[in-house]
């Protein structure tokens, strides 16, 4: 008795397990369908049809949703503050000797869009319509000339500039409106600094810096001869005629 009730159990078992995969199968390949036309898996259900009510996944189950961390506001730029006009100094070595390359380095106002020639001369423009002569007549009047300071194309520097944008999403600094300025005739520490102190007293003009020869990274010891990017070998403009750099008194080496 106890073995034909088994047996009948057993046989229903059968019965039912081969109704639920012939009648559930079509139903669960439909709502499959359904959920890749509408590219939502994480809706995904399964009919069970007449063994019971339908059955949603969790959201787990199907494709997490992504959180968007990268902010979308657009940040202002950073400003770069000048410096008080007083406190504008010849840079020193721990000597005490200048350590100026004799050179200026300006930069205008974002707004103002100043553009100048890669090659040195006496003229910047604006490309939206501001006054700069007030830059240029005190740059003529110690004997200098202007040029851009990174030897890049506009369209180069833009896409620098835009890929930082890209990156920050922070405006950038206009990067071609930074000038250096030089001087046929190189001035004393005392004339350089005065011409650094009018630039910087202009409202056109952002921040002045009083070049400074570069720094070698290399710990190795110092080139033989005059080196005028080692402040140790040769600190000082070449005060004679020529191109060479200055050791100390005489002539040019």
């Amino acid at each position: 008795m106890m073995l034909r009730t088994f047996a009948a159990l057993g046989l229903c078992s059968l019965v039912a397990a081969s109704a639920i995969a012939t009648t559930t199968a079509p139903a669960v390949e439909a709502r499959k369908t359904d959920a890749r036309a509408s590219d939502d898996t994480r809706n995904v259900g399964i009919d069970t049809g007449t063994f019971g009510t339908s059955l949603q996944l969790p959201p787990l189950m199907g494709r997490p949703e992504m959180k968007r961390t990268v902010s979308t506001e657009v940040r202002p730029a950073t400003v770069v503050r000048k410096k008080p006009t007083d406190q504008l100094r010849i840079p020193t070595v721990s000597s005490g000797a200048t350590n100026a390359t004799g050179r200026l380095i300006i930069k205008f106002n974002d707004d103002l869009k100043a553009r100048a020639s890669m090659a040195a001369g006496a003229r910047a423009v604006s490309l939206t319509g501001h006054d700069l002569s007030a830059a240029e007549m005190t740059v003529a009047r110690f004997g200098g000339t202007m040029r851009q300071l990174v030897p890049m194309p506009a369209t180069k520097l833009q896409q620098i500039e835009q890929k930082a944008f890209n990156r920050s999403n922070r405006i950038q600094p206009d990067l071609a409106s930074m000038m250096l300025v030089e001087f046929d005739t190189p001035l004393d520490g005392k004339q350089l600094l005065a011409a650094a102190r009018q630039l910087n007293d202009l409202d056109i003009i952002q921040w002045v810096e009083i070049e400074q020869p570069l720094k070698r990274a290399s710990a190795g010891p110092p080139p033989q001869g005059c080196d005028p990017g080692n402040a140790v070998i040769c600190n000082r403009p070449n005060p004679n005629p020529g191109a060479g750099c200055w050791d100390g008194p005489g002539t040019a080496a």
